[in-house]
């Protein structure tokens, strides 16, 4: 049996795919990860008899920010690892497939292809990472935002390091009202592994 941690710290995994693409693994560039779920919020509205009338406001978009240090432009190929978000941010538009990598954004990036973007906390040491099952009698928390698109990429290099800061922002439903949101954890508990990402119908 698997105690229960006391917190999550220092090592998450975070993983990115396209629809229809393979899962490329970010945590190895990630510092931090910043994770606004949308508000479900509401507002009072006064009656002329003093009180408060409830009226709901549709949830609101979910973004998550991520800090990294890429060393590239982009990732080419299949590949597992991941080395660089300009190619995400220009929705895989005119992707190279070897070295050297050139990602110009241009007008023809009109379809801003949908990502899902996979978080997970675990004390299972053989991991995979990505979207793999966890091992039976382990712990782990999982957060997936999918049906996302990476909505801005920011480049900074005034602290002596290059830094990006990506963020990825999804709605809370989809058009036919599929939730995009999932939080999922396992107590002493395998979590099994997310089917792979095609958008629009399948995104967990």
């Amino acid at each position: 049996m698997a105690a229960e941690p006391d917190a999550w710290t220092e090592i998450a995994y975070v993983s990115l795919s396209k629809s229809g693409g393979s899962e490329v693994n970010f945590q190895a560039l990630t510092e931090t990860v910043d994770i606004d779920i949308g508000e479900k919020g509401g507002e009072g509205i006064p009656t002329l008899a003093g009180g408060r009338v409830w009226k709901n406001t549709p949830m609101e978009d979910s973004t998550v920010t991520l800090e990294m240090y890429c060393v590239f432009a982009g990732t080419t190929g299949t590949s597992g690892t991941g080395y660089g978000v300009f190619d995400i941010f220009n929705s895989g538009a005119g992707q190279d497939a070897s070295q050297p990598i050139a990602v110009t954004l241009n007008s023809a990036d009109v379809s801003r292809l949908k990502y899902r973007l996979c978080i997970t906390w675990t004390d299972d040491s053989a991991f995979a990472g990505g979207t793999a099952a966890t091992a039976a009698s382990t712990n782990a928390l999982r957060f997936v935002m999918a049906d996302a698109q990476c909505i801005s990429v920011k480049v900074s290099m005034t602290d002596g390091i290059l830094k990006f800061t990506v963020a990825f922002k999804a709605p809370a439903y989809d058009i036919n009202g599929a939730g995009t949101i999932q939080m999922a954890s396992g107590d002493d508990t395998a979590l099994t592994a997310l089917s792979a990402y095609v958008f629009p119908t399948t995104k967990f």
